[in-house]
């Protein structure tokens, strides 16, 4: 209203108020001031509209558009999580696979000729001198996957700890 008394023709600013049965009811007040021809305000005219409802519908609005928000981040955070696994579950199956005849003849361990022989045998058959030396590149990747899903669920935990965080903050419209 300040406004009013400093030249301003119209103010317009939204207020809460408590009714007389107690229900809390949010108006917009449009303040006019009428003038003489020394500026001097003749009268003020207002008009008040009950803007509760409309506020209630423009959040659900906003509601609605932070799920979906929600919704195609977490599908973007699925898809990411999902890459690094693929390409861990693969790694696994290689190592379990090569590994399989090892795991088989450790059944039967024992420290005989036999024994060790069988395992020369098992050794060549799965081709092992080849795959031995990429064994370490496979655990690498392994481990550079599980790294990249940690880093992927950690980027997430600090984005929700920044949206619990965020508080409503009161804005002067004047």
């Amino acid at each position: 209203m300040s406004s009013l008394g400093e030249g301003a023709r119209e103010v317009t600013y939204d207020q809460q108020c408590r009714c007389a049965d107690g229900q809390s009811v949010k108006l917009r007040l449009t303040m006019s001031a009428e003038r003489d021809a020394g500026g001097r305000i003749r009268f003020l005219q207002g008009l008040a509209e009950n803007i509760t409802e409309r506020e209630r519908r423009e959040e659900i609005v906003r509601r609605g558009e932070r799920m979906a928000s929600l919704g195609r981040t977490l599908a973007g955070v699925a898809h990411e999580i999902n890459n690094p696994c693929s390409a861990l579950t693969l790694s696994l199956q290689v190592v379990k696979y090569r590994l399989a005849p090892l795991f088989e003849l450790a059944k039967t361990a024992g420290a005989t000729d036999e024994y060790r022989a069988a395992l020369r045998s098992v050794l060549e058959r799965a081709d092992m001198r080849r795959f031995l030396p990429d064994l370490s590149s496979t655990f690498e990747d392994m481990v550079r996957s599980t790294e990249s899903i940690s880093a992927i669920v950690g980027d997430l935990r600090l984005f929700a700890r920044s949206e619990e965080h965020e508080q409503p903050q009161h804005v002067d419209i004047h």
